[in-house]
């Protein structure tokens, strides 16, 4: 399984997890004839010693990582973005049959339309090369690691891994605390996107 490095065990749940994107996208066609919209997709499966990260879109997952020996707590980005900028989804794009178009506002689209490249949904535009496989990530597990943020694109169009790293190591530790903190301060920053945000605690 691509992306995934972490034994037999990593590489059958991964395939499961896989799966379970491209079966979601059919159900959401199939079931929802008149729907037309989409969204990206990110999941993270939390095992004791690793984590299985699963992307389709431009949601972003870090690992947050605990300062060992009394150094500081750092974020670690462990997830891509999927959109038709980057030369590896393009070219995928145009192997799937589509083009990338630069629109008048300098950025490269699917078709001239839409940015991302993996996505659920957005029936009228699957045509174009669009795909609801994510990438996958196997991240091993150190012991001093502290959790996980899974956040969609409002909250990283505001913010940067300092901040949001600010916010994490001065908020009560709660999932449910921290993950309501990053989106408060994500609105409180004039985000303009739809801002999730997800804290798992290790």
């Amino acid at each position: 399984m691509a992306g995934v490095d972490g034994g037999a065990r990593a590489a059958a749940l991964g395939e499961a997890l896989s799966r379970s994107f491209v079966r979601l996208n059919e159900r959401l066609l199939a079931e929802a004839p008149s729907e037309d919209s989409g969204c990206t997709a990110l999941a993270a499966l939390v095992l004791p010693d690793t984590t299985l990260i699963a992307n389709a879109g431009d949601c972003v997952a870090h690992l947050w990582r605990g300062g060992a020996a009394g150094a500081a707590d750092s974020l670690e980005r462990v997830s891509r973005d999927h959109n038709a900028a980057v030369p590896e989804e393009a070219a995928r794009v145009a192997a799937a049959g589509g083009t990338v178009q630069t629109t008048a506002d300098g950025k490269a689209r699917v078709g001239g339309v839409i940015q991302v490249t993996r996505c659920i949904g957005d029936r009228r535009l699957r045509h174009l090369g669009l795909s609801s496989e994510p990438e996958l990530r196997c991240c091993a597990r150190a012991p001093t690691d502290v959790g996980i943020v899974l956040a969609s694109d409002g909250l990283w169009d505001v913010m940067d891994e300092a901040r949001v790293l600010h916010c994490l190591t001065h908020t009560a530790r709660s999932a449910d605390m921290l993950a309501k903190r990053l989106v408060l301060e994500a609105m409180d920053r004039g985000t303009t996107d739809n801002v999730t945000c997800a804290v798992v605690l290790f």
